[in-house]
């Protein structure tokens, strides 16, 4: 007896087998599509969100072009801030502020001592120049609709400071990591003529002062003897009376405050630095700093510091704020470091010790009104639909310095 295979139930069981597999292959690129499509919505909503945010960024750098230090528009979340709606039906809009006030911050520097304790902090970098503002544009920041930029003219005026008071100072950590730098006088000790070979005969080996530094003949001078000990070309580049760092108040109009030539005397000095004039002198040098517990630190009173105005008068410092305080000039402090950030340690190793900056803090009575800060803040918040994104950014305000001007320094 022959049997036939019948293939019948086989083919049946392939085919149910094969669309299945289809299925379920067509179902998963469908999901992989799905997914895709939904990821690239979400990346460009996300794209369109931050847009959004820098478009708020650009309206702001926009509006304060026309305004300086101090000009401020409301913060984010009050009724009355900057916002642009650039299409209703799809939640595309934006909000952003500046922020110019309260925002120089001591709470992230160490402890400062002797009980100080300033309202008002930054930071001093070697070869930059700091520019603190001593004015604020009033120009009324309120007001402003939608999708529309403040067209106020601008309200400047000095601050009617008093009690104003600056110290600066060296990072505490670096002082106590390396105490034994600090005995001796001048507490800071800086190689400003670049010939410290790690012997103390080349650090402050010129100096002004006859008797501990005397003149000495070179090469150079035949028999006739120069303030030049190392013979280096260099005269009084290299002494306890070096400048740390030049400053000045200027103002847009040409007045300006100097400070007396001369070294601020620190706070160990008996009697005080003084200018041919009779005036303490007030730039600060090496010898201007001191130490308690471990904080270097000098001084800037408006009642003890000194200098000449644009007149050719000597005045201090508070004189010069108090007369100047109706002003509608643009007033600033300008701060030039000119030695660079390395002291000696004159302890074991006389090696160069870098510190990255000097810190400052500020105490001040204007009057209740808040200093405006070394810098503008920028914050846009941008949103797409259920996306937002921010942006935050930080702007310089300009300079009143006019082209030449120059401070020179010979060395």
């Amino acid at each position: 007896m022959k049997h036939k295979l019948d293939n019948k139930g086989i083919s049946l069981a392939m085919m149910v087998g094969l669309l299945l597999l289809l299925v379920t292959l067509t179902a998963t690129i469908n999901e992989l599509v799905i997914r895709a499509l939904r990821a690239a919505h979400q990346i460009e909503a996300a794209d369109r969100a931050y847009l959004a945010a820098e478009a708020g960024i650009e309206d702001a750098l926009y509006e304060l072009s026309a305004y300086t230090a101090g000009y401020e528009t409301p913060p984010l979340g009050d009724s009355e801030v900057r916002h642009d709606d650039f299409d209703d039906t799809l939640n595309w809009n934006n909000e952003w502020q500046i922020a110019n006030t309260d925002i120089n911050d001591c709470g992230d520097m160490e402890e400062w001592g002797q009980t100080y304790e300033p309202e008002y902090c930054g930071r001093i970098y070697e070869g930059q120049k700091l520019v603190i503002n001593l004015f604020s544009n009033d120009a009324v920041t309120t007001g402003v609709g939608t999708n529309e930029i403040n067209d106020e003219a601008s309200v400047v005026r000095v601050l009617d400071f008093t009690d104003f008071f600056i110290r600066f100072r060296l990072p505490r950590s670096v002082v106590s990591a390396n105490s034994a730098a600090f005995s001796g006088t001048p507490r800071l000790k800086i190689d400003n003529d670049g010939d410290y070979d790690g012997t103390p005969a080349t650090l402050n080996e010129d100096g002004a002062d006859p008797i501990a530094y005397p003149p000495n003949t070179c090469n150079y001078s035949g028999n006739i003897p120069v303030p030049d000990n190392d013979c280096d070309g260099k005269e009084d580049e290299d002494s306890p009376q070096d400048p740390v760092f030049l400053w000045k108040l200027i103002d847009d109009a040409g007045h300006f405050f100097e400070p007396l030539r001369g070294c601020k005397a620190n706070w160990g000095a008996a009697v005080p630095n003084l200018h041919p004039s009779g005036f303490p002198s007030s730039v600060f040098c090496e010898e201007t700093f001191y130490i308690i517990s471990n904080e270097v630190f000098a001084d800037l009173n408006e009642d003890t510091v000194y200098g000449m105005n644009e007149t050719g008068a000597i005045q201090s410092l508070a004189e010069f704020l108090d007369d100047y305080a109706s002003s509608a000039n643009q007033l600033q402090l300008e701060i030039l470091p000119v030695a660079p950030f390395q002291f000696i340690n004159m302890g074991a190793d006389l090696e160069k010790v870098y510190f990255p900056y000097m810190e400052y803090g500020i105490t001040y009575d204007a009057n209740l009104d808040d200093l405006s800060a070394t810098y503008f803040s920028l914050r846009s918040d941008g949103y797409f639909q259920d996306f937002k994104q921010s942006i935050t950014t930080n702007v310089i305000p300009r300079a009143t310095t006019r082209l030449l001007d120059l401070t020179i320094i010979q060395q």
